[in-house]
């Protein structure tokens, strides 16, 4: 994990306070104390991929795949041996938690190996299932269609930024602004 030696003194007072509280529970310090428990985590990854790999060949056998959009992402990614010790997820608010990956898949619709480094939001499926199967919704929606950006991504225009929002863990309120692509530091 390229981010697990950054320093506490470059992270935001509500991360400093969850290692102060990790550390004085003994948690793990060293690299090699997490590497076991980042191979777990891989094999957690393993497993749910090779599921989905599984729902494709479902699919295909069915000879449903041609007519199936496939979105495959996370509500969220994990801070597991990142940033000096975090486990956790939404809260932190790192790079690790908030950039997911996302995958589309709809033949006929989506040409194959487009890719785009936009922000998008799990706001934004809702829409994009909607115009997808033609229905619509008759309430304003906060999310946007992707299938505009999955079909041509450098002629789509899409905003530069987003906004988002934890409500866990603690009654404290914090604000804190998320790095730019390329700079995991704050």
């Amino acid at each position: 994990a390229p981010s697990f030696g950054n320093k506490r003194e470059h992270r935001p007072q509500h991360h400093r306070n969850r290692l102060d509280y990790r550390r004085r529970g003994g948690s793990f310090r060293t690299w090699e104390a997490w590497q076991a428990i980042l191979g777990r985590g891989y094999e957690h990854q393993t497993q749910v991929d090779a599921a989905m790999g599984g729902v494709v060949e479902a699919l295909e056998q069915l000879a449903l795949l041609d007519n199936t959009i496939i979105i495959y992402t996370a509500d969220h990614g994990g801070t597991l041996c990142s940033n000096g010790e975090l486990v956790d997820k939404g809260w932190l608010m790192v790079e690790e938690t908030v950039r997911i990956p996302m995958a589309l898949n709809w033949p006929g619709h989506i040409p194959a190996g487009k890719t785009s480094d936009k922000l998008v939001s799990n706001l934004d499926l809702v829409p994009t299932v909607l115009e997808a199967t033609g229905a619509e919704m008759n309430q304003p929606q906060d999310g946007r269609s992707l299938l505009g950006l999955a079909q041509a991504p450098d002629e789509t225009p899409w905003p530069d930024d987003i906004i988002f929002e934890h409500h866990g863990h603690s009654d404290a309120v914090y604000f804190q602004p998320l790095p730019r692509p390329g700079n995991s530091q704050f």
